[in-house]
């Protein structure tokens, strides 16, 4: 079971954030999400406090900053420091020992989606990404359209977009921000501008199926002040077209959307296309990253650029200039002949999506260390995982990295590996993944790409060192 939202007023939660000196404490800083939040509130001139269970780099960059950190998650820290306002991220439990320390002590706690959707007020023009995959993409993308523009926008993303932070602090009107389903966190949010990339069954510790997470789209679509942007080519979305009350306008490979696209070529996985707003040529772009699946990210980036009056050549400009984030089929180099990457694919659709890129880019045989993700997604999804893994031509399963839950019974990465195994595909399982190594012959592959939204650092710093 999830913590939930405080459902606390936005006004009093701006109360604070408008309080000259309030102190704000962040449990879990360490979080891209949430170090990004607490970099976004040293611009308010605040004392910002937090703690994490280990250091790293996103942790030394916040204390360069002067916030001061905790390597503990204890009561002590929050009765000490005695905030104004506490801010925690769903991933943790009920019982964390900060989290009942704040609200025994009355102090107002409130979670990262609360906070963010009082602290965006302050921006004019807020353009929300939504999708079950691609947000982090589209974010950065966007942003770099805006920043290429001359709009100074702001950047809240998912992902490290800029030395080791996934904020970036900007002068104008603009924010850009991912909008998260998990806990229905962008309902706390105000958009101008909504984008929805696509829609698939996911998180299921909190959505009990598919028509309960298609209502909460609804909802954030609703919810949007002037335009919803939808991928029509998304055959979910589409199902929620007629329960969408807000502006809207589409996008897909058909006549039958208001933007409609037409693939011309690709080379090495990065691919060219028109883009029509009707009759009307918006202009042939062409992709500085890799994979098919980018040309409705940036289409989605595109649309809102235009819509913000951003010139359609300006446009085509930095989408082609735009060289991806960290984690989203990023290349680390060549090791013992073989390029490395790693991708933060988590999902059947994104890990299917990750194989096609680099067979787009001239891979023949792809060997992938694959990271599961919770045990309810495992367990929820596993016919998916099977089939997507055995695209690959050998795969390496750690342990399950259950985050927020504790182990389910009858499912475990020997299960998944056995699956794919018996569609006669090269698979292992391998408990510890320091011991990964050994089992890999390097010789037989060009491409080994490391997979998954847990912590795959020591097995990249393992396969670099090769």
């Amino acid at each position: 079971m999830i913590i939930g939202h405080s459902m606390t007023d936005k006004k009093k939660i701006r109360n604070i954030i408008e309080k000259k000196d309030s102190v704000i404490y962040f449990i879990g800083i360490g979080g891209i999400s949430m170090s990004a939040l607490a970099e976004m509130s040293l611009g308010s001139a605040k004392r910002v406090y937090g703690s994490d269970i280990r250091k790293s780099a996103v942790t030394a960059r916040l204390e360069s900053r002067g916030i001061r950190i905790r390597y503990t998650q204890a009561r002590a820290n929050v009765m000490e420091i005695m905030p104004d306002m506490v801010v925690y991220s769903l991933s943790i439990s009920a019982n964390n020992p900060e989290y009942v320390a704040a609200k025994a002590m009355g102090i107002l706690t409130v979670s990262r989606a609360e906070y963010l959707g009082a602290l965006m007020e302050s921006y004019e023009m807020r353009i929300g990404v939504s999708g079950s995959h691609g947000k982090s993409t589209v974010t950065a993308m966007l942003g770099s359209v805006l920043s290429y523009a001359s709009r100074s926008p702001s950047i809240l993303c998912g992902a490290e977009i800029s030395e080791g932070t996934g904020y970036i602090k900007g002068e104008g009107e603009y924010l850009v921000y991912e909008a998260c389903e998990y806990g229905d966190s962008f309902l706390r949010f105000s958009p101008k501008v909504q984008i929805m990339l696509n829609l698939d069954f996911d998180h299921p510790d909190y959505f009990p199926d598919i028509e309960s997470l298609k209502r909460s789209f609804v909802s954030l679509a609703n919810n949007t002040e002037e335009l919803v942007i939808i991928n029509a080519d998304d055959a979910n979305l589409r199902s929620i077209l007629p329960d969408i009350t807000a502006p809207v306008v589409t996008f897909s490979g058909n006549s039958s959307s208001d933007y409609r696209y037409s693939v011309i070529s690709s080379e090495r996985g990065r691919y060219t296309f028109d883009l029509f707003f009707g009759d009307e040529l918006c202009g042939r772009f062409t992709l500085g990253i890799a994979g098919k699946f980018n040309v409705q990210n940036a289409i989605a980036a595109i649309i809102a650029a235009r819509y913000v009056g951003i010139p359609d050549a300006l446009v085509g400009e930095s989408v082609k200039a735009f060289s991806g984030i960290g984690r989203r089929l990023e290349l680390l180099g060549t090791h013992s002949g073989f390029d490395l990457y790693y991708d933060y694919a988590h999902h059947p659709c994104e890990i299917e999506a990750t194989e096609r890129a680099l067979r787009d880019m001239g891979y023949l045989k792809i060997a992938t260390v694959f990271s599961p993700h919770t045990y309810s997604r495992t367990k929820a999804l596993f016919d998916g995982f099977v089939s997507a893994l055995s695209r690959f031509d050998s795969v390496f399963i750690t342990d399950i990295y259950g985050a927020r839950e504790a182990p389910t019974v009858g499912v475990s990465s020997y299960s998944l590996a056995e699956a794919v195994r018996r569609r006669g595909k090269d698979a292992h399982a391998i408990a510890n993944g320091e011991d990964i190594i050994p089992y890999m012959d390097f010789g037989k592959y060009d491409c080994l790409v490391l997979m998954g939204a847990g912590d795959l650092d020591l097995i990249k710093r393992k396969t670099e060192d090769l």
